[in-house]
């Protein structure tokens, strides 16, 4: 009889070490994914700092907006917590300017530190801006501005014509600089010279006009396509719209977008063009550029030039815009007689100076906020548009519906008895 082989005792320790290796492996895993678990908790956490941030920087830039209405109405009394300065000389005009608290308040506005984080808030003037829904804003003016955003005459003049043909609601072409306008006098025949005219009325064209106001400055987007024009006509090389050049938008051809790799950011129409508002432009702040162009068609090329004097005189002797050397215009006929003229501008007669007010004034409807909460690395930007509006007194507590209906004021609620009134147009938070 054989004996018996002796116990295997070294496959029991392959098995338990094999068992350690499974029962590491998810010891490993699930630390890994605990410390990821915290990771995202405490980066929630963070976000949601960041975005309380965000929206007191929102309240802040509203307050000083409210403040700034207050004082052009002559009713914000000098305090030691002024938000905006009040400059006894200054109260009762209702204007806007770059060097008016919503527009030169860094202590306020940038960096402003809170518990762990801060905040950073920009107060942009829409009016300082073209709107493509004014009736006054022609295809000669549009085709300037494209040019000297760096476009061909030629394809400024096809997308200028097609911006205003989209608009506006006659069956009129727009004369886009070629001859085929004398052959099809119709909207419709001339951005649709494949289809036949028959076919046309009987069916209707292939590419439909709006005939009718843009509700978004994304809506160019389909009239480039239509003429095979590129994006970046209208977003330069800032593509993502942060205000920054990145190093995919100095790159030339290698990534997307493309970009003449210069090392300078080169902005589209979406930083001259705006779809809101009622049109008019404030002479305070409107850009250089739209003031060229809005020029141009009555001074020709001497518009360049006067446009620069222009803009050299409202920056005053230092160049920048927002600081207390600036020139602005209090009124509009300079009625109250002091140096700020627009006939004291070197190439600015009397009919320049009618022609500037037929299209602009001095004061803001309108303006983008783009308040940024920061917590370490996390940021939270909320982006709203708002327009601004002043209720007098004895227009408190009436129904805007009965004028003859007055409730007593005392029965109001501090919110009803606000004198600046704030609509949210468009509120982007993320």
């Amino acid at each position: 009889m054989r004996p018996l082989p002796p116990p295997r005792s070294g496959s029991a320790l392959i098995i338990v070490l094999w068992v350690m290796v499974v029962l590491s492996s998810i010891a490993l895993a699930l630390a890994y994914h605990t410390r990821l678990d915290v990771k995202m908790a405490g980066y929630q956490v963070q976000r949601q700092q960041a975005r309380s941030l965000a929206r007191a920087g929102l309240t802040r830039a509203l307050v000083i907006l409210r403040d700034d209405l207050l004082k052009d109405n002559d009713l914000l009394d000098k305090t030691d917590d002024d938000l905006v300065p009040v400059d006894n000389e200054d109260k009762g005009f209702k204007y806007d300017a770059y060097a008016e608290g919503w527009g030169n308040n860094p202590d306020l506005l940038t960096d402003v530190e809170y518990g762990d984080g801060a905040f950073t808030v920009q107060i942009e003037d829409l009016s300082d801006k073209l709107n493509l829904n004014a009736a006054w804003v022609t295809v000669e003016i549009l085709s300037r501005l494209l040019q000297q955003l760096g476009n061909s005459e030629e394809d400024s003049q096809k997308l200028a014509a097609l911006i205003v043909d989209w608009r506006d609601p006659d069956p009129n072409a727009s004369d886009a600089g070629d001859h085929r306008r004398g052959d099809n006098s119709t909207e419709d025949a001339y951005w649709n010279p494949d289809q036949d005219p028959r076919d046309i009325e009987a069916g209707g064209p292939q590419f439909v006009l709006k005939n009718a106001f843009f509700d978004s400055m994304e809506e160019v987007l389909l009239l480039l396509d239509k003429l095979q024009l590129p994006h970046s006509i209208l977003y330069g090389e800032d593509s993502n719209r942060n205000g920054k050049l990145d190093p995919n938008e100095d790159d030339g051809d290698e990534t997307p977008p493309g970009d003449n790799a210069d090392g300078e950011l080169q902005r589209g129409m979406m930083d001259y063009c705006t779809v809101m508002g009622a049109g008019m432009v404030n002479l305070n702040t409107i850009k250089k550029e739209c003031l060229e162009a809005m020029l141009f068609p009555f001074l020709g090329d001497s518009a360049e030039h006067v446009a620069e004097n222009i803009d050299e005189y409202r920056r005053g002797n230092d160049g920048d815009f927002g600081t207390d050397d600036d020139r602005f215009f209090r009124e509009i006929n300079n009625n109250d007689n002091d140096d700020m003229d627009l006939l004291n501008i070197t190439g600015v007669d009397p009919q320049v100076a009618a022609n500037l007010k037929r299209m602009g004034n001095v004061s803001s409807p309108r303006f983008l906020i783009r308040s940024t909460g920061m917590v370490r690395d996390v940021r939270y930007t909320i982006t709203a548009v708002v327009g601004r509006s002043f209720l007098p007194e004895e227009q408190l507590g009436r129904d805007p519906l009965d004028q003859t209906k007055v409730v007593d004021l005392d029965a109001l609620s501090l919110r009803e008895k606000e004198q600046v009134r704030f609509i949210f147009e468009r509120y982007e938070d993320h």
